[in-house]
């Protein structure tokens, strides 16, 4: 049976090295048994980003992006992630596993319009007229590597950097003016609560993280499209988010997520 195809969603991937990986990833996560190692060696970003091509096609094309902060001395570090790992806005994240999760806090964006570039560069003025909204975020941090954080940085690269799930709050497109830098990430509900204690990435750098991504993924055959959604990196975490109690979730003003698991099992 033929299906529509979701504007948002990218399936193109670069043909070649990397598909046999990419299978492996695959069935590890259709199966949730986890790989002791990928089947052929990964030496280069370059051999991880074709891996990961082939395993965000696998599972049905890319619904948005995860991307580190600029980095002094070499470019960010990104990730597509699928759309079947991207969760719709919403102010409450239910369904937590008894152990709980592994998680980061950080800062989402939706994008309202295409973000492709004309040429070999995209403004930051650029990728401001192109977001929708920005929200309080919550990845998922479960890979399908059997060392989980502890595995080759170039395996957990290829493996979608360990990214297994993405939650966004409500947001907002009142933004503008924000310097993220005073946007603190915490989690209370705990205790105490838990507070960022890292510098917080500010505005300008985060806008051209997403500007380079921009030319990455076009490059890559996997244009930034509207109605994606992009994580911008950890500005608390990972730690886990325990079963069994309500916390709430926050980026300074971006917005709460309350993260809740029913008292009840089974319920």
């Amino acid at each position: 049976m033929s299906q529509t195809p979701n504007p948002h969603v990218s399936t193109a991937a670069a043909p070649g090295a990397g598909s046999a990986n990419a299978q492996a990833l695959a069935a590890a996560q259709r199966t949730g048994i986890t790989l002791p190692g990928l089947p052929e060696a990964v030496t280069t970003f370059e051999d991880a980003y074709l891996v990961q091509n082939h395993f965000v096609r696998a599972l049905g094309g890319v619904g948005g992006w995860k991307v580190s902060p600029l980095r002094p001395g070499g470019p960010p570090r990104c990730s597509p992630v699928p759309a079947a790992f991207i969760r719709a806005p919403s102010d409450t994240l239910r369904d937590m596993p008894a152990g709980g999760w592994l998680a980061e806090v950080e800062i989402g964006f939706i994008l309202g319009s295409d973000l492709v570039p004309a040429a070999d560069t995209v403004t930051r003025d650029a990728v401001a007229k192109a977001i929708g909204t920005v929200h309080s975020a919550i990845e998922i941090v479960t890979g399908r590597m059997a060392a989980g954080m502890e595995a080759p940085e170039l395996e957990r690269a290829a493996d979608l950097q360990s990214c297994g799930g993405i939650h966004l709050g409500i947001g907002i497109t009142d933004w503008h003016n924000l310097d993220f830098s005073v946007e603190i990430a915490e989690i209370s509900g705990a205790n105490p609560v838990i507070r960022a204690t890292i510098p917080q990435p500010a505005t300008d750098p985060t806008l051209d993280a997403i500007a380079w991504l921009a030319v990455h993924a076009a490059g890559r055959g996997m244009p930034l499209l509207a109605g994606q959604t992009i994580i911008t990196g950890a500005r608390l975490g990972p730690l886990v988010l325990p079963a069994g109690s309500d916390l709430v979730v926050r980026v300074g003003t971006l917005g709460d997520i309350l993260v809740s698991r029913p008292a009840t099992a089974g319920s």
